[in-house]
């Protein structure tokens, strides 16, 4: 019989590898499920550097729950196959990544629909994920499932979660804390700029993640019935959130997946969608343009159902191939993302060719030019409807400070006024944020009193104290709301998140073996304890109660009991549990078909039922 992991899971061919694990397929015989199993590569199992690592990435991940988030059910260390082992379990999820996805005949023929539940799946999975304090710091095409369900729809899974920072902090030896920081960069396929620049994610890194899975979904456009022109308009909308998502400056980017919500929100509102680009006739009426609410300042009311959305997006993709291409190559192969950015490069070209195309009559391309209009001091509003009506269009927005224009208004463009350009020309609108305008510091790692003062020095205000557990040093500072490099008012308010010293027990220790709890407890901060207790129901060793129960905020080091069952069979109906203390003339052997109905008394020389026994016999 073939060993089973932790006594319960079996252990299948190998499904992925990267330079850190090794993913199996497995099953958990107890539970007759199908599970992933992860392994921390052999070779690096005494490296210090790679158990922290790996230790950080299933510890993040073990706290998160939404079907959108591959599941963790279990993990520890141990000895497997006669090596000593570290392993996870988690969710089966047999679905090829973004990367590696093609769509089906059916699946293309609804792409543009099937892109925008992709998008909206994925939002909804990161929102779960930030409102429980984490960053993905890893997201990408490869980084994305897209698993078929039996209805031919696609279900989006993230995986690949990456450690939080200070998770990582090793403060007694630095130089282990910087090569668990190398090792976790070296796998990440799509970094955003500032982790390029060395620095650590942040949500808005997570933001650039998911403008490079939605650009990779652009990419099968061309293979939908009908080419790019099928779906021109919804194309171009979620082409134009991409964009903006990937933007260089983590500032002009979407500030949360709250907004990306909102601005699908809009898309799906748009049901005309669908029309814009079928022909009538001979002629052809230009649909009227709509432009998101990118990074809004207010809140954003429905777009009308009849109003149709034609973006005509440019490439701001070619830097984001630049930051993945100067990478330096270790030897393995090229990733199919590695084609992404120039690829989508000319599928964002065509899609700004055809669009502009629908809104001309007979679809005659103009040749002629216009001359930016200023729009300096107006509403967003009011400056995107100007830009409209000369013939351009909106390319997206960015803030800057100005000394002069109110926090809000338009206070220039990008080409600037009086330049001329072509006819559907891409303008991008400055906001204003006022004149005392500055970046949230990074304060990340640092003490409460040293991220007071750093907001101090900066002009702003140290807001709420909140705090989430881990394993971090109770009092060290985590991150921030809003996130550092937010461009902000002097005087704003700056919530301040803080490890509280507290760990939450472990979910799932019940129906364990109980050295894999108590290894998974140890590895949380928390120390385990083990007290049997007599059971007619459950194997010797499996855990049957977890004290204090799962999910309770308990400071790091505390005592956590695990109760295990000690199997004591359950007696039958009339049949006495113990054997009658009746004395019998002679000694007679037992029958070898009797079973024994009481736990065997120890014998021992020196016990006074041997001797006893020795006194009657002598």
């Amino acid at each position: 019989m073939a060993e089973l992991l932790a006594g319960r899971y079996e252990i299948g061919p190998v499904l992925t590898s990267t330079a850190l694990v090794l993913r199996h397929r497995g099953r958990d015989t107890q539970l007759d499920r199908d599970v992933t199993v992860t392994f921390l590569r052999q070779e690096l199992a005494e490296d210090e550097a790679s158990v922290g690592l790996f230790s950080a990435i299933i510890s993040v991940t073990s706290e998160l729950s939404h079907p959108g988030i591959v599941a963790v059910y279990d993990a520890g260390s141990g000895t497997f196959g006669g090596v000593p082992v570290r392993w996870a379990v988690g969710e089966a999820v047999d679905a090829p990544n973004v990367d590696e996805f093609s769509p089906t005949p059916q699946q293309a023929e609804q792409w543009g629909a099937g892109m925008l539940d992709i998008a909206e799946q994925l939002v909804q999975a990161m929102q779960s994920a930030h409102g429980d304090g984490v960053v993905h710091g890893n997201l990408g095409p490869s980084t994305v499932l897209l698993q078929t369900r039996p209805d031919g729809s696609l279900r989006a899974c993230v995986t690949g979660f990456g450690p939080q920072a200070a998770d990582l902090a090793v403060l007694s030896n630095p130089a282990v804390t910087q090569h668990m920081w190398q090792a976790f960069t070296e796998q990440v396929e799509y970094p955003s700029p500032e982790q390029q620049a060395g620095r650590a994610p942040t949500r808005r890194s997570d933001i650039y993640g998911f403008g490079c899975v939605l650009a990779a979904l652009l990419l099968h456009v061309e293979r939908a019935p009908g080419g790019v022109d099928s779906d021109v308009a919804r194309t171009a909308a979620l082409a134009r959130i991409a964009e903006q998502a990937m933007s260089e400056k983590p500032a002009d980017r979407q500030h949360s997946f709250a907004v990306v919500s909102e601005q699908l929100r809009w898309i799906r509102s748009a049901k005309s969608l669908d029309h814009v680009g079928e022909s009538g006739g001979e002629s052809q009426v230009s649909p009227p343009t709509m432009v998101l609410p990118f990074a809004p300042t207010a809140r954003v009311e429905s777009a009308p159902a009849t109003e149709r959305l034609t973006y005509l997006p440019v490439g701001r993709v070619k830097r984001a191939r630049r930051a993945r291409s100067a990478r330096p190559s270790r030897g393995r192969r090229s990733s199919p993302g590695g084609r992404l950015f120039a690829a989508l490069t000319l599928v964002v070209l065509i899609v700004a060719g055809i669009g502009w195309g629908i809104s001309q009559p007979g679809n005659q391309a103009s040749s002629a030019s216009i001359t930016i209009p200023s729009v300096a001091g107006q509403e967003l509003g009011a400056a995107t409807t100007l830009l409209g009506s000369v013939g351009l269009s909106l390319g997206g927005q960015m803030q800057r400070p100005d000394a002069i224009v109110p926090a809000g208004l338009v206070s220039a463009t990008e080409p600037a006024a009086g330049i001329q350009v072509p006819v559907g020309h891409s303008v991008t609108l400055v906001i204003s944020s006022g004149p005392d305008a500055r970046s949230v510091p990074q304060l990340q790692a640092l003490s409460l009193a040293s991220a007071q003062e750093a907001l101090a020095a900066s002009g702003l205000v140290a807001g709420e104290i909140v705090q989430r557990d881990g394993l971090a040093a109770a009092g060290s500072v985590l991150d921030s709301d809003p996130p550092f490099g937010t461009l902000v008012s002097a005087g704003v308010v700056v919530d301040i998140v803080v490890a509280s010293g507290n760990q939450r027990v472990p979910s799932g220790l019940p129906g364990q073996a109980g050295v894999a709890a108590s290894q998974q407890l140890a590895a949380a901060g928390l120390a385990p304890q083990l007290l049997s207790r007599p059971s007619s129901d459950v194997a010797t060793g499996v855990v049957i109660e977890v004290v204090p129960g799962e999910g309770s905020s308990v400071p790091l080091g505390t005592i956590v009991t695990l109760v295990v069952a000690e199997y004591t069979p359950r007696a039958a109906d009339g049949v006495p549990t113990t054997t009658p203390t009746t004395a019998l003339p002679t000694k007679t052997p037992p029958s070898p078909t009797s079973a024994p109905t009481s736990k065997p008394t120890t014998f021992s020389p020196t016990s006074p039922a041997a001797q006893q026994d020795h006194n009657g016999d002598g």
